[in-house]
């Protein structure tokens, strides 16, 4: 399924566009896995210095906890979201006009006044197809293609299924 298709894509991104990418699933980095850890740490040591009864059945001891662990869950869903948005602001501070062309063998990116980036299939890390994007990670760069600039959802599929076919081969 390797055709060589040559196809010219022109879209305008948005910080809403790269919120997608830092909300996908199993995008956890190591601040943020930092952050979970030291939630779950602090959680666990409300057991140690909260005043329970020794006597205490065990459905209280839970039931006194509970909102501490709803308590630190909370602040760290809110701490993870506000990283995503940082991120997001930083990778997109401004609605941008973004250029992609597929030459078949390789991609050209290009994100507002920034030179042009050919990208060669071995470059890319992975590719990943999110609810309303295609996502092309080849660090140091990420190319975000907003689904409906492929005009129909399987159109979407199949350039994300190519392109992960064509990295993948380069590693055999």
């Amino acid at each position: 399924m390797l055709t060589n298709s040559c196809a010219k894509f022109s879209f305008l991104l948005s910080r809403a566009d790269a919120l997608a990418w830092e909300h996908l699933p199993n995008r956890m980095n190591g601040f943020q896995r930092f952050l979970l850890t030291a939630w779950l740490i602090s959680a666990a040591f409300w057991v140690l210095v909260l005043p329970l009864g020794v006597q205490a059945p065990w459905g209280m001891i839970l039931l006194e906890l509970l909102p501490f662990f709803l308590l630190h869950y909370g602040l760290a869903a809110v701490v993870l979201s506000a990283w995503a948005r940082i991120q997001a602001k930083r990778r997109i501070p401004v609605p941008v006009e973004a250029q992609l062309e597929d030459l078949g063998e390789s991609l050209v990116w290009t994100l507002g006044m920034r030179p042009s980036v050919m990208i060669a299939p071995e470059a890319i890390r992975q590719v990943r197809l999110g609810p309303g994007h295609v996502f092309i990670e080849a660090p140091p760069e990420l190319i975000i293609i907003p689904r409906p600039v492929f005009g129909t959802a399987q159109a979407a599929e199949d350039f994300a299924m190519r392109w992960e076919e064509r990295r993948t081969m380069c590693f055999l």
